[in-house]
């Protein structure tokens, strides 16, 4: 699952460039950082096995249920987000970054629908692919 954006702003611009700037972020690094973390993962306890030792300095500012959310507050500065690569945009342009984990954060990910219930082509697509990664 994981990695962390940061740029600069309300926060502290030294602390979330300092971040920015690693190769991969670890529990240490994001001590006492603001973090806008997705929805669940503290109910659930994804974070507390990841940070470990430096649970006691995790400072949550916020939830999110869309990555795209977190990354309007990351880019204003009020922290990191921690989340899966791929669903923000990283270019030049939006002065985000995308650090992995260290080490790497694994999450379980369910999949439901309805049995017996027609699906449109789209969906039917989607699951026959999705056999064959799984």
């Amino acid at each position: 699952m994981g990695g962390a954006g940061a740029s600069g702003g309300a926060f502290g611009e030294h602390v979330l460039v300092e971040v920015a700037a690693l190769a991969a972020v670890t529990a240490a690094d994001l001590a006492g950082v603001p973090v806008i973390v997705p929805q669940g993962v503290l109910t659930r306890g994804d974070l507390s096995g990841w940070f470990g030792r430096h649970g006691g300095s995790l400072a949550v500012v916020g939830t999110m249920n869309l990555m795209y959310n977190a990354a309007c507050f990351v880019q204003e500065g009020y922290g990191c987000a921690i989340g899966p690569a791929g669903l923000v945009d990283t270019s030049w342009e939006s002065q985000l970054t995308f650090r992995p984990l260290d080490p790497p954060m694994r999450t379980s990910l369910a999949i439901a629908w309805k049995r017996n219930q027609p699906m449109t082509p789209a969906a039917a697509a989607f699951l026959e692919e999705l056999r064959k990664l799984v």
